[in-house]
């Protein structure tokens, strides 16, 4: 009973320590991207208008695909420097 126990805790260690890794790897990649796409910018154009009149919504990657219907090309309007612009769903 003792070495089942043991061997349970060991399992559960390793997974734990296994999604840690894999989370902070995760985490990691992210700030990569964020870096890479500009993201700094744009964390200093969202504080330099803090207490600004003007609303920014940042949309999550899943409201994205269901505004443009999962990047369709029928949804496409144009293409430019700053990326693909995307017909709007109502």
């Amino acid at each position: 009973m003792g070495f089942c126990l043991c061997l349970l805790a060991v399992l559960i260690g390793g997974l734990w320590i296994y999604w840690g890794l894999k989370r902070r790897r995760f985490m990691k990649l992210k700030e990569k991207f964020f870096r890479q796409n500009g993201g700094l910018l744009l964390q200093q154009q969202l504080s330099d208008h803090k207490g600004s009149i003007e609303m920014i919504k940042i949309f999550t990657a899943e409201e994205l695909k269901r505004a443009t219907k999962n990047y369709d090309e029928s949804m496409v309007l144009g293409q430019g420097s700053f990326g693909t612009v995307y017909e709007e769903l109502c």
